[in-house]
């Protein structure tokens, strides 16, 4: 994998489950990505998957607190991501299920609660929580 787009994805990971997540949530986040790429739906590769418009939250909220760039590459948090992004792409196992979505359903409901999102918009009861997120496959919705 390109250097460039390792970084990216672990950025990225780091951004969505916290740089102190647990390795199977990050995994999962991972693997996230690796599933969308080559699906026509998100994009045939990294950059395509990551900045689709509201794909990534952190990559398209305008650099909020939750900026992927603040993260450190020598840090320990950036090199335990980096560990697990490099093995999901090696082919480890997928904690997701093969899961093409995710989210965490606290914000979710805060935000359905204030009238940001339609309660249509929340994960399926189907969804596998992992760490505060619950993975799902747009396959498994009605």
């Amino acid at each position: 994998m390109d250097p460039a787009d390792r970084d990216l994805i672990i950025r990225t990971v780091l951004a969505e489950s916290g740089s102190k997540g647990a390795p199977d949530e990050q995994s999962a986040v991972a693997h996230v990505i690796l599933n969308r790429m080559g699906n026509p739906q998100y994009g045939t590769n990294v950059r395509d998957v990551l900045f689709q418009k509201n794909a990534f939250e952190p990559w398209g909220a305008g650099f909020n607190s939750n900026n992927p760039m603040r993260f450190k590459a020598g840090s320990a948090a950036y090199k335990n991501a980096g560990d697990v992004v490099d093995a999901a792409v090696a082919g480890g196992d997928d904690p997701s299920g093969g899961a093409d979505r995710f989210q965490q359903p606290e914000i979710v409901n805060q935000r359905i609660a204030k009238g940001q999102l339609k309660a249509s918009e929340a994960a399926p009861k189907t969804a596998k929580r992992i760490g505060n997120q619950v993975f799902w496959s747009t396959g498994d919705q009605p």
